[in-house]
């Protein structure tokens, strides 16, 4: 307990940063720079391990987390009461809309699907119920979407647990996502 109006100190990342490194930790001179603290990778590992989790994904993977940021962004620029909910058949066309305009090689919906319930197993994506008086759209955490035939899997409505923006945006601007630079740079706009 600190007494009343006495000021608690502010938390400086660059100090953790440069303790990390007179310790012998190999931290780039681009990402000790950032005033991105959660951004910091020691020893090829991320401190914060939901960007860990991002860096670890395949390009498959990145893809569909991209085509998701890019639905997302949309939405919420419209203005409708009700949006569609996110699922893994509106991420699928939107990566189609990258495959069409790009000489990138071809994923095709089997491997997407997968990946898809892969990010579903890490928590990366996460199956949307209502829940009795839970209100619409909730988490569920449990694993319904195993015993799903393709057609409902494909149309389950899904909630990234990201703050996709900033999470997935940052990664992208620090170039830490393995996938083409093409794909980055799609996944960077919205339109």
């Amino acid at each position: 307990h600190s007494p009343a109006g006495a000021k608690v100190p502010e938390f400086q990342t660059k100090y953790l940063i440069d303790s990390l490194v007179m310790m012998g930790a190999s931290i780039s001179d681009t990402l000790a720079a950032t005033k991105q603290p959660d951004v910091c990778v020691v020893d090829g590992m991320a401190v914060d391990p939901r960007l860990q989790a991002l860096l670890d994904l395949t390009t498959s993977q990145v893809a569909l987390l991209l085509s998701a940021k890019r639905i997302l962004t949309r939405q919420s620029h419209e203005e409708q009461a009700v949006a569609a909910p996110l699922n893994i058949e509106r991420m699928i066309k939107e990566y189609e809309s990258f495959r069409r305009g790009s000489s990138s090689s071809q994923v095709d919906a089997k491997l997407l699907k997968r990946a898809a319930i892969s990010l579903m197993d890490t928590g990366l994506l996460v199956p949307s119920v209502d829940d009795a008086g839970g209100g619409p759209l909730q988490f569920s955490v449990s694993k319904c979407y195993r015993n799903l035939d393709d057609n409902s899997l494909s149309r389950l409505p899904l909630l990234i647990p990201l703050e996709i923006d900033r999470e997935l945006g940052i990664a992208l601007e620090e170039n830490l996502l393995e996938c083409s630079t093409a794909l980055k740079e799609w996944g960077k706009t919205s339109n």
